[in-house]
C-alpha cells in the first residue's frame, strides 16, 4: 500500500510506470536512479521523509547506509566500480 503523498513521487504522471523504489521494513521510503557507464555505476537515492527529528535522521542514515551497500552489490554484479555521485554546484 502506498500513501497518496508518495504516489505522485513514485508514479509520476500517474501512468502506471513506477520509478525504482527504496523500501525499508516493507514501507516505501523513496526512489532511486542509476547511471551505468564503462567507467562505473552511479546511483542516487531520493528519500521521501525529511530528517527533521533525531529519529528521522537515524532512519535516514540507516537507509542511506543500506542503500550504499546495495549499490556496491549491484556494481559488483555488473563487474563495474561504484562512481561517486557528482556534487551539485551551489
Amino acid at each position: 500500500m502506498i500513501s497518496a503523498e508518495n504516489l505522485l513521487r513514485v508514479v509520476p504522471g500517474l501512468n502506471g510506470i513506477f520509478l525504482p523504489l527504496v523500501v525499508t521494513n516493507g514501507q516505501i521510503v523513496g526512489t532511486w536512479r542509476k547511471k551505468i557507464a564503462a567507467s562505473g555505476v552511479t546511483c542516487e537515492a531520493s528519500l521521501s521523509e525529511e530528517p527533521n527529528t533525531a529519529a528521522a535522521r537515524t532512519r535516514a542514515e540507516k537507509t542511506q547506509r543500506d542503500f550504499e551497500r546495495g549499490v556496491a552489490d549491484y556494481a559488483r554484479f555488473l563487474e563495474l566500480p561504484v562512481r561517486p555521485e557528482p556534487t551539485p554546484n551551489r
